[in-house]
């Protein structure tokens, strides 16, 4: 009875340490263009037909299959579901790993140690490719299947069943199906049984048919799948050249290759996300104090959830080495580390060999997608390690409780520096994601329902972020006009930068401004939607033409918790003394040139106040101020003063 109370709070212990460890994660929304276009393909329903470009564009037959896997996710056009689909998963391919660990070492302390390990070390990273942060689903999903295949092989070893070797294979060409990289994985399934026949019978190994019956599923697997993946690319390859990153290095580069093995495993070490995240840090402080790299600063100014996280991970890891065995063999702690050692090297292979990663600059990144699985085996090393030195010590009580100390302590600075750096990271990912956010509640409120259907609409800031790290998730294929149509159900005439501008309007439109400011430090964000004097344009400034475009009319949306606040707009040239209206409603000691107003919402449960702007006089489109956010020409301290 005891034991199963103890089971149970320690269960509830890493109950809570998963939750707040992902607790930051969620407020992370789209983080690559990728993402993006895995969202829009699903929304828009034509996911068969984008698998199939995409496995032409790519030279991969197996997009057929599983490219429309990727928007299960986003089935549900709901964000909460989608982070509870992707986080899920990531959290089963722990739960799977740590059962692997288990019935490889035969410890049941040792898998939890690692599985902690997992959660106290797991980084929001500025790196946006890699797949903790971007589209973790079905990088998690396919290693799960992986590991299930794994689980599997074990299972055969045990009994000696067939089925299960043959459930095993089956369960590899699965996860095959999703990504190149699982043929690295062959090396080490073929290495294991190999290694486990020797021990069993010796050198005549090679000529046992029982040997041949293991390897041989998963070596016909392998060929099977390389053959059909060039003859795919030999069918399509007249339709357009294949992705870079699918295609062998034609100038190859062993420098570079050896680069991409070193440097994409270095976010899987702990606290490397934050100690190259220095700037962003700096930008994301909400402190007043700023942020300093410094940890006794950290430590007084880390989150409470981080704080709570961090003792409840070290009285874990203390519980975990004060009832751990000393059953694991030194033989087999070491064959452990080589292959953690290996496989941490060789997932890059692959990636490192591609025309694309080898030959540019993506051999600087400081991690990548495959750095997922390398995350798995540098954990599992440093568990290893801190286990070996617990069994070096175990004989000797006070040494081995001085080695607990030390490694709780590591433990605790790493998860503190770790708790407030994916606080802050992910603050900065949420101000990306607020742009999606706030259009979807802009678009509920009727932003474009007045606006007639052939009018033009500039819209170039929204592709724009104060965001340090999310500043180019807009970028690649994503189109605002195709998911602002996707969310109103019709197409509007929307173009976001000025080539498509000019050449796509002409004076007697309708055109209108989409300005948008937003503040560095929170979610606060306005959005201005003014319909332009067509006689205001000159083409001739270029790009920097709508700096002095006028309107008389405008909707103001502004998205932040305050209901009363001061409003600035600038009325640069007056024929007359201006008349200025809120909402119809006449507005006095309106003058020429920067003019301050106080808006109150007097309802204070609305997320977002919204008013409209009407002037006798024209104002500039690009020259608004609420608060301390936004631009006018005139001096900010005009503003903050009145």
């Amino acid at each position: 009875m005891k034991n199963k109370q103890i089971s149970s709070f320690l269960l509830l212990l890493f109950a809570l340490i998963v939750i707040l460890t992902l607790y930051p994660f969620f407020k992370v929304g789209f983080v690559t263009a990728d993402d993006l276009e895995y969202y829009m393909t699903m929304r828009r329903g034509d996911i068969f037909t984008d698998a199939y470009w995409y496995s032409i564009g790519a030279g991969r037959f197996y997009f057929l299959i599983t490219k429309p896997l990727y928007s299960i996710p986003y089935i549900v056009d709901n964000f909460y579901y989608t982070k509870i689909i992707q986080y899920s998963f990531l959290l089963l391919s722990f739960i799977t790993f740590m059962i692997v660990i288990r019935k490889i070492f035969k410890l049941k302390e040792f898998a939890l140690l690692v599985f902690l390990l997992l959660f106290a070390f797991l980084s929001v990273t500025p790196n946006c490719f890699v797949p903790i942060m971007a589209y973790p689903f079905f990088f998690s999903f396919s290693f799960t299947i992986f590991l299930f295949s794994i689980l599997q092989l074990l299972k055969y070893i045990e009994t000696k069943k067939y089925k299960y070797l043959i459930l095993s294979v089956v369960l590899y060409t699965i996860a095959l199906l999703f990504y190149e990289t699982f043929l690295i994985f062959l090396f080490f399934i073929v290495a294991f049984l190999l290694i486990k026949n020797i021990i069993e019978k010796g050198k005549t190994v090679l000529k046992d048919k029982s040997f041949y019956k293991e390897v041989l599923p998963f070596c016909f697997v392998a060929i099977l799948y390389i053959v059909i993946y060039f003859m795919y690319r030999e069918m399509v390859k007249n339709e357009m050249e294949f992705y870079a990153g699918s295609s062998f290095a034609k100038n190859f580069s062993i420098k570079n290759f050896f680069k991409i093995l070193w440097n994409y495993n270095k976010i899987a070490i702990p606290a490397y996300a934050y100690y190259t995240s220095q700037n962003a840090m700096e930008v994301n402080s909400i402190l007043a104090t700023g942020h300093h790299n410094n940890f006794w600063y950290i430590l007084s100014h880390v989150n409470i959830h981080a704080f709570i996280n961090t003792i409840l991970q070290c009285f874990v890891f203390v519980y975990l080495f004060l009832t751990m065995k000393n059953s694991i063999p030194w033989k087999k702690l070491l064959i452990g580390a080589v292959v953690a050692i290996i496989f941490t090297f060789s997932v890059h292979i692959l990636l490192a060999v591609s025309d694309k990663y080898n030959t540019t600059n993506w051999h600087t990144h400081g991690g990548y997608v495959t750095s997922f699985y390398s995350y798995f085996s540098i954990t599992l090393l440093m568990g290893i390690f801190m286990y070996a030195c617990f069994k070096l010590c175990y004989n000797i009580k006070v040494l081995r409780y001085l080695v607990i100390i030390f490694f709780t302590s590591f433990v605790f600075c790493f998860s503190i520096i770790i708790g407030y750096s994916n606080d802050n990271l992910s603050r900065d990912w949420q101000r990306s994601q607020s742009r999606f956010k706030i259009m979807d509640k802009l678009i509920d409120k009727g932003l474009f329902d007045e606006i007639p259907d052939n009018a033009f609409i500039y819209m170039n800031d929204m592709s724009s972020t104060s965001s340090y790290l999310g500043y180019d998730v807009c970028t690649q294929t994503f189109s605002w006009k195709n998911y602002i149509g996707l969310k109103l159900g019709k197409e509007l005439n929307i173009c976001d930068n000025f080539s498509n501008f000019v050449g796509g309007f002409n004076h007697e439109q309708d055109i209108y401004c989409f300005t948008k400011y937003e503040n560095i430090k929170s979610e606060e964000m306005f959005i201005i939607l003014s319909k332009v004097n067509n006689n205001s344009i000159d083409t001739d400034k270029g790009e920097y033409l709508f700096y002095d475009v006028t309107s008389n009319e405008a909707i103001v949306y502004y998205y932040a918790p305050y209901k009363s606040f001061k409003f600035g707009f600038n009325i640069p040239d007056c024929v007359e003394k201006p008349v200025v209206h809120i909402n119809g409603i006449e507005k006095e000691a309106a003058n020429c040139g920067v003019n301050i107003i106080r808006i109150n919402n007097k309802n204070k449960k609305e997320e977002i106040t919204s008013f409209r702007l009407s002037s006798s006089e024209p104002f500039l489109v690009r020259d608004f101020l609420i608060s301390n956010i936004g631009y006018v020409k005139s001096d900010y301290q005009e503003l903050n003063n009145n």
